[in-house]
């Protein structure tokens, strides 16, 4: 009955409930009492009840939730401290008394609400999950929204995917290390062992930690990342979903990171192979909140299969040569142009090629070029100044991991969505990807004189400079 009020609402159900007066609910509120008293009006008209009688019924609807609370909390904490035959007692009389109740269960999973009736579900038993994954046509454009709805069409379809994928196989408890048997409790999105009470909430510090939006609207969104060219904007997200925009921004936020995370541990190259690297300069760069005046150095490395790029505070060799080691495999073909901070790679045992722009050479003497790489930067310059116009210098990484998953995967785009929900990376790895940009305070601009003649300079026109 009182389920659905708002903030406002159930302000003034509680003042109602102390036996507060109008006029001292017009001052708390630090309103006019018509004003109160009209809000008192529209209550009772949309619960059906008399003025006299709200008060009342908003007590005894208080004093059933803290009841139902306690009655699920006892509950809960019996059925995972008894033992497997318990257990399965249990479950056989929640399923004689209500068959509906034990097969659907609750269909409201938000994290941190209590379960609307005192029910356990069915257990988890470990059998082979069959991953939908399987049932992809290859050489398709693209994941179509029907196979979405078809391999996931709940949220309990969802976390168990995310369960099992999170599980990979090893469906042993986390205190005892024995293999046992996973229950989902009812209502939460939570699962849990019957030998030592210990629970795992599958989506615990991964892209949804904490959001009480529905999985199935992650699963549209994070498919919407996958099937577009150019990304998507927070904008989008709220009126495709009709929430609020920080709503918004924060799943398109999350949806990056998380796909940042899946691209992070790539390495490129091996014995013969061709890497190609360049350093670009982005514009558009957001710093300390002043946009379009700030620039970012973007560093990146290629070969015929993938594709690395990393946001670096300059371009000193001791910034870039370590990047080199880590992400290149030895024996490969180093590609770069004629800068200075690459003239040590073949003292450090590589093999160089260099093409030296600046003599008008686009391919060297032994037929070595850079198209690939440059072809990369028109592509992703693209991306941010169409789509996004301008990026923020602490969440660059982020934009560039996410462009960087697409385009690795642009021959196989019907991959790119099944990829994305194969893995649930932990959120705590963030700190150990970012590569500490100095964000210092915007560069001052440069201001004309005042004209001494009295006559007021013409203003010019901003142009957008690519």
């Amino acid at each position: 009955m009182f389920a659905r009020i708002t903030g406002k609402q159930n302000q003034l159900l509680d003042c109602l409930a102390k036996a507060w007066s109008v006029e001292q609910i017009a001052q708390l509120q630090n309103v006019q009492a018509a004003s109160v008293r009209r809000r008192i009006n529209n209550l009772c008209t949309r619960l059906e009840c008399r003025e006299s009688d709200l008060a009342g019924l908003y007590s005894a609807w208080l004093d059933g939730q803290a009841g139902e609370r306690n009655l699920i909390r006892q509950l809960c904490r019996s059925f995972l401290l008894a033992g497997p035959t318990a257990q399965d007692n249990i479950l056989e009389d929640q399923a004689a008394a209500s068959p509906a109740q034990a097969i659907e269960g609750p269909r409201h999973a938000c994290p941190g609400d209590l379960p609307v009736s005192p029910q356990i579900r069915t257990r988890v038993v470990q059998e082979p999950y069959e991953n939908p994954r399987i049932a992809i046509t290859p050489g398709s454009k693209g994941t179509s929204r029907k196979v979405l709805q078809r391999a996931f069409p709940d949220n309990d379809a969802c976390l168990n995917h995310i369960f099992h994928a999170r599980m990979a196989g090893d469906y042993r408890c986390f205190k005892c290390r024995q293999e046992r048997r996973w229950y989902r409790i009812a209502g939460f999105r939570r699962y849990a062992t019957a030998c030592c009470a210990s629970s795992f909430a599958p989506t615990g510090r991964t892209v949804m930690h904490r959001s009480s939006i529905p999985l199935t609207d992650w699963f549209e969104i994070m498919l919407l990342f996958a099937n577009s060219k150019n990304g998507v904007t927070g904008h989008f997200i709220e009126r495709h979903l009709g929430i609020a925009y920080k709503s918004g921004f924060r799943m398109a936020d999350r949806i990056r990171t998380h796909m940042a995370l899946l691209e992070c541990d790539r390495k490129i190259g091996g014995p013969g192979k061709l890497v190609h690297i360049d350093e670009a300069l982005l514009r558009g760069i957001r710093t300390n909140g002043v946009r379009g005046g700030g620039r970012a150095i973007v560093f990146g490395m290629c070969d015929e299969t993938a594709t690395i790029a990393l946001a670096v505070p300059d371009r000193k060799a001791a910034t870039l040569l370590p990047l080199i080691d880590r992400h290149v495999l030895p024996g490969s073909i180093l590609v770069t142009d004629a800068y200075h901070s690459y003239s040590q790679l073949a003292a450090r045992g590589w093999n160089h090629e260099i093409v030296n722009h600046s003599r008008g050479e686009w391919v060297n003497a032994n037929g070595f070029g850079q198209a690939s790489i440059e072809a990369y930067w028109g592509v992703f310059k693209r991306t941010i100044r169409g789509t996004h116009l301008h990026v923020s210098r602490a969440n660059l990484w982020k934009y560039i991991g996410e462009f960087n998953f697409r385009y690795n995967r642009r021959h196989v785009p019907h991959e790119i969505f099944w990829d994305m929900i194969e893995h649930f990376p932990d959120f705590d790895r963030q700190a150990e990807l970012r590569i500490d940009i100095p964000i210092g305070p915007p560069r001052p601009r440069k201001r004309r004189p005042p004209r001494t003649d009295g006559v007021p300079r013409k203003r010019a026109s901003r142009i957008f400079r690519n």
